[in-house]
């Protein structure tokens, strides 16, 4: 993954498993991380957004 510094990337579920795995992955080869899910549990360089309803979604993704 050489050469990700500053991509903005998205990853639904990234509190825990595959996705938190995925995040760290992502954060560590210089990407910029938000991580959509149902609970907060941090993690350094990693921006949870919580998932309260589709506008929140569409807000940052920017959907609307």
């Amino acid at each position: 993954m050489a050469g990700e510094d500053n991509k903005v990337v998205i990853v639904t579920g990234g509190s825990s498993g595959i996705g938190r795995c995925t995040a760290s992955a992502l954060k560590e080869n210089g990407c910029i991380v938000y991580e959509f899910s149902r609970r907060s549990i941090p993690m350094e360089g990693v921006t949870h957004l919580s998932i309260v309803n589709i506008s929140s979604v569409a807000a940052v993704a920017d959907l609307r």
